[in-house]
């Protein structure tokens, strides 16, 4: 009877509420866990391909001291529901093929439109039939050290990692394993980044982006650094440039005024060789639509003209002083607006071609395929079939500056941006001649 009391109370005595058993009852979607549940589909992981007869001459492995391998691990910042992706220019440099993949496992090819080395940033696009989640671009100018900072990526491919940590610092001037090399402005962070977050986003504690993740040395060890929004909005309209991202032209430059809210989008020049100089597009003229739609800013003015290819037809509506301006502009490559400037000011045009000569076997030249007719090239004698394969310009330094064209880009630059009155000193291989040909060229205007 008594052991059978005791096993009563002891039963019972167990059974009772004890203070401080109960846990907490604290809200755990904090502001990190809502920032990351709107806005983590907004990171994607970013995975390359390269040829390996494409992996030489890398300036990266310059810059940050290691050899680059034949494939690549970031990650990506969708910023615009069109699908444009902001991530680090050297996670996709020398790409042949770049792969995204989402938070939901979707995977899409994506297209590098531009790049910016120098800063370290990289425009991609890719493209669905549904608006994608996007993240908002925020301010760096007003950032606050000690503050709350989340930064996403996929460090060493694991994907959708989440690190939390405080502003360190900001405007930092970061050195890299290469001493002639320092990028300046980075924000600091004691958020975990690393390699593979490179391209990710740093977020503050409303969900805005306020840095680009970059992993730059080896010896930052607990340290990380991100590239400032604001430096990404500047750059932006370059990356988002026309030619520049599709090789397409329609012959004018736009920016921003200070003056109205908001501030106004001015022509702030018009190519003389292009289609918006014949169709009568003015320097000045304020832009008021476009296809119809209001421009909201510049940037939504650069997308818009990225939408067209070549051969559409870009509607403009400007305000020129008290009145509006109707003007239709075609869009088309840009190699048809360098014809033309090749052929008014220098008077000839052609295309790269490999080419067989005696004395230097296969070498990369510029095939004339035509010449105007009294222009400073029929002055020199040049002629249809001619290949230029170098050419000299006056340097201050060194009395000339010989330029191979095997170098295209750099030979169109050149030839492109001479001044009327230069003397270019134009080399020329003939058909038939036994000895190479050259002589001078005076730019027209």
């Amino acid at each position: 009877m008594k052991r059978t009391l005791l096993l009563g109370i002891t039963i019972t005595l167990f059974s009772l509420p004890v203070r401080g058993q109960e846990p907490f009852q604290f809200d755990r979607r904090t502001p990190v866990v809502q920032v990351v549940e709107r806005f983590g589909d907004c990171v994607l992981s970013v995975s390359t391909t390269r040829l390996p007869d494409r992996n030489t001459q890398d300036p990266f492995s310059r810059i940050f001291g290691t050899p680059r391998p034949t494939g690549e691990l970031g990650s990506g910042v969708i910023i615009d529901p069109a699908g444009y992706v902001i991530t680090n220019a050297h996670v996709v440099y020398g790409s042949d093929e770049i792969r995204v993949k989402l938070l939901d496992g979707s995977e899409y090819v994506a297209s590098l439109l531009s790049s910016d080395v120098a800063n370290d940033l990289a425009l991609l696009k890719i493209d669905s039939n549904e608006p994608f989640s996007y993240v908002p671009l925020g301010r760096s100018e007003d950032v606050m050290i000690g503050e709350t900072v989340i930064a996403l990526g996929n460090p060493y491919g694991l994907t959708n990692t989440v690190t939390t940590g405080v502003l360190s610092a900001k405007d930092r001037s970061v050195p890299t394993e290469a001493s002639r090399v320092r990028f300046a402005d980075f924000l600091q962070t004691d958020a975990s980044i690393n390699p593979g977050n490179s391209g990710g986003a740093l977020l503050n504690i409303n969900g805005e982006l306020i840095g680009i993740n970059t992993a730059i040395t080896r010896q930052g060890q607990g340290i990380g650094f991100a590239i400032p929004v604001d430096r990404v909005r500047k750059v932006l309209p370059d990356l988002l440039d026309l030619p520049v991202a599709r090789g397409l032209s329609i012959g004018a430059e736009f920016d921003t005024t200070d003056e109205g809210t908001p501030p106004a989008i001015v022509v702030t020049s018009v190519d003389p060789d292009a289609q918006a100089a014949r169709f009568g597009l003015r320097r000045g003229d304020q832009v008021e639509r476009v296809d119809g739609r209001r421009v909201e800013s510049l940037l939504d003015l650069k997308k818009r003209l990225l939408e067209k290819r070549a051969g559409d037809t870009l509607a403009l509506s400007v305000r020129r002083g008290s009145l509006i301006e109707d003007i239709e502009l075609p869009v088309e490559p840009i190699e048809q607006v360098m014809r033309r400037r090749f052929l008014r000011k220098l008077g000839f045009w052609g295309e790269q071609r490999r080419v067989r000569t005696r004395g230097a076997g296969m070498i990369e030249g510029f095939l004339v395929n035509e010449v105007r007719e009294h222009s400073p090239a029929t002055q020199l004698g040049l002629r249809e079939d001619d290949v230029i394969y170098k050419i000299a310009i006056p340097d201050a330094r060194r009395g000339q500056l010989e330029i191979s064209t095997s170098k295209l880009d750099l030979f169109q630059a050149v030839c492109e941006h001479s001044r009327p009155g230069d003397e270019l000193t134009i080399y020329i291989l003939r058909r038939g001649e036994r000895d190479a040909l050259f002589g001078p060229l005076i730019v027209q205007d």
